[in-house]
């Protein structure tokens, strides 16, 4: 949650979900990188994780969803002061039964991991290093 006026946010990454059908190039393999949903375009900055996840050979796609908003965009609405971003894997049937791969599940975490390394000047350089697998 964002508190509105917190000097250290800077950005929000909303993890939702990834829409899969006619008209979207996302599937329930890969992470589904929200370039723009109904309240508008999100941050320029989501190139950073589709070349993260480029770099890292990380299934993604970008997608606009037209009739879709996240918890993103209500922060935003509310006046949060940050840069906002939404990623997630593809789910059929959202709001029901939803149903996902855990390809997707992991291909929604590795750009985050990717991003994070990045960030910081002790850790290992890339997702290859990183102690965790699969």
């Amino acid at each position: 949650m964002i508190i509105k006026g917190s000097p250290n946010t800077k950005w929000y990454i909303a993890v939702d979900m990834g829409v899969v059908g006619d008209g979207v190039q996302a599937d329930e393999y890969c992470v589904s990188i929200c370039a723009k949903d109904s309240s508008g375009p999100y941050d320029a900055g989501l190139k950073r994780l589709v070349d993260l996840a480029t770099k890292n050979s990380i299934p993604h796609a970008v997608d606009i969803y037209h009739y879709y908003g996240s918890d993103a965009s209500a922060a935003l609405r509310a006046g949060a002061d940050v840069r906002a971003i939404v990623i997630g894997q593809g789910v059929d049937a959202s709001h029901a039964y939803e149903r996902t791969h855990r390809e997707g599940i992991k291909a929604t975490a590795d750009p985050l991991v990717a991003y994070l390394l990045s960030q910081t000047p002790s850790s290992p350089r890339s997702l290859n290093e990183w102690p965790i697998k699969g």
